[in-house]
């Protein structure tokens, strides 16, 4: 519960008022939010699957190990580098289509 209280002075006397709000409903939507992020960060870490998450301007925010296993690059310079750094040319073409696709 939050409890906010304070003095209100009415007709020369002074009153105490209290709110109280139940937070119980929030408190289990943050913990279930927690348990959500921790799930999908050990889904994404610990996939077998090469993974990335890419900002709006295609640079790389996050990037698991079988992605770095599957370029031959460390994260630390993957983070560095655009996908048209290490992508094949010929594929170049499809992959800003499928780009596009998803703005």
């Amino acid at each position: 519960m939050d409890v906010f209280s304070g003095l209100i002075n009415y007709k020369n006397k002074k009153f105490l008022y209290s709110i109280i709000h139940d937070i119980s409903v929030q408190k289990k939507a943050e913990i279930a939010l927690r348990n959500s992020e921790e799930f999908f960060r050990l889904i994404f870490e610990q996939s077998p699957l090469g993974s990335i998450i890419n900002s709006l301007d295609y640079s790389h925010l996050r990037i698991n190990d079988a992605y770095c296993e599957m370029l031959g690059y460390s994260k630390e310079e993957l983070l560095k580098m655009k996908f048209t750094e290490y992508t094949h040319p010929d594929d170049l073409d499809k992959e800003f289509k499928n780009l596009e696709l998803l703005n």
